[in-house]
């Protein structure tokens, strides 16, 4: 079984159609899975939202995403993990080529993203820029990323002591254990944060991403993940 675990605050607009874009793609490939939505102290709909679309909510008040990736996977049943952003669409090809990478022995992967909607030129370059590392230096994002529950057990999770880079640090970790899978196929994501913050804040994130090796430890830091900012 496949357990998506899609870590979420304030996810009411956008959470809805990631669920259903699992649920449709695990429909066509046959494929039986549990989807794993945690809450992390929402003040929204989030969680009915969730509840409706079939997805089992875990209740937690972490504020530092690793821990929520790692309360999800705790919680799973699943032999294959699947980690999901609450503002990310898969497609079947996208499950398929999963499911494909695991069957080849592979321990994890990850695939790239597009962003929906409009951005600005900026954010046009840095897609660009992004999808180039990705395919040229295996640098991962945290819209997707799959790995065994055995792998994911033997590098022990998510790095908890950092606020943002740990999809970083669990694909080097598990790059290190063997055959780690980039995918061809990319998944749409929102292109929210371009719209709503400015060029300077963006590129505060990665200038801090950039010179801390994928780490990023101080607390403060969380603003870009749990400021509550959401487009009207």
């Amino acid at each position: 079984m496949i357990s998506f675990i899609i870590p979420a605050y304030n996810e009411e607009r956008l959470l809805g159609r990631t669920l259903e874009s699992i649920h449709k793609a695990a429909k066509e490939i046959d494929v039986s899975c549990e989807l794993i939505v945690v809450d992390d102290n929402s003040s929204d709909n989030t969680g009915k939202i969730a509840n409706n679309l079939g997805a089992k909510v875990i209740k937690v008040n972490h504020r530092k995403i690793s821990a929520t990736r790692n309360a999800g996977a705790h919680a799973a049943n699943g032999s294959l993990l699947v980690f999901i952003d609450a503002d990310t669409v898969i497609s079947t090809e996208i499950l398929q080529s999963t499911m494909a990478a695991i069957n080849n022995k592979a321990f994890g992967g990850s695939a790239a993203f597009r962003f929906d909607g409009y951005i600005p030129i900026y954010g046009k370059i840095i897609q660009w820029l992004l999808y180039r590392l990705y395919r040229l230096g295996k640098i991962v994002g945290g819209s997707y990323l799959f790995c065994t529950r055995e792998a994911f057990e033997r590098v022990g999770g998510f790095d908890e002591t950092v606020y943002g880079g740990e999809e970083m640090i669990m694909s080097r970790s598990l790059r290190k254990m063997g055959k780690f899978i980039l995918l061809k196929q990319t998944v749409l994501t929102s292109g929210r944060r371009l719209r709503i913050y400015s060029f300077w804040e963006i590129m505060r994130i990665i200038a801090r991403l950039g010179t801390s090796g994928g780490r990023i430890e101080n607390r403060n830091a969380g603003w870009f993940w749990y400021d509550g900012k959401r487009e009207s």
